[in-house]
């Protein structure tokens, strides 16, 4: 099984202009027991003021838990255990760290 796919579309010249969100090498991860099962590992992607990304994969590769970690909505006993997302080029606070 592999990890989804981010696949985005931005405006002509979008390098040049900083992106809006900015995913880079998310790792979301949970807890069983003693275990820690990584679920998303190394996800990245760049999404333009005028661009849009689609998430596509095969059932139970990841997306949703992508998408969950970059709003911030895991829940205990998941984690982002490694990445960064920036929202308009700073860190977005509403991103959970590891406890």
């Amino acid at each position: 099984m592999t990890g989804p796919a981010a696949v985005g579309t931005e405006a002509a010249g979008a390098a040049a202009v900083p992106a809006v969100l900015d995913v880079r090498g998310l790792h979301t991860s949970f807890r069983r027991g003693r275990n820690v099962i990584k679920v998303v590992r190394g996800v990245s992607f760049r999404v333009g003021r005028s661009g849009s990304v689609g998430l596509v994969g095969e059932s139970g590769s990841g997306k949703s838990i992508t998408a969950l970690s970059v709003m911030g909505l895991i829940d205990k006993p998941g984690f982002i255990a490694d990445g960064q997302i920036l929202l308009d080029g700073g860190t977005w606070s509403g991103c959970p760290t590891p406890s």
